[in-house]
């Protein structure tokens, strides 16, 4: 499902990221024994864009250069605004 999402990384930008809208998932809790989880929605978004991280990626690499460009523009825009609002 495709869905907007931005990141702390790349402040005042955001993409239309399609990721799965329900995941399964397998770890360790703290005592080391394995967990299987599942999560859906925002969650599963959250989970997958930080996923994403964990593996060197930003939500940028699922976005088209076309929808990049515009989020750079909107993002000097944000950046412009931000700077005259704290003078």
């Amino acid at each position: 499902e495709n869905g907007w999402e931005g990141c702390l990384s790349i402040p005042g930008m955001l993409g239309l990221v399609k990721r799965f809208s329900k995941i399964q998932y397998e770890g360790s809790d703290m005592k080391g024994n394995i967990i299987q989880r599942e999560a859906e929605g925002l969650r599963a978004r959250i989970f997958q864009h930080e996923y994403d991280h964990m593996l060197g990626k930003l939500y940028l690499e699922y976005v088209s250069n076309y929808m990049i460009r515009n989020a750079r523009k909107k993002q000097m825009l944000w950046k412009r605004k931000r700077k005259n609002n704290g003078s």
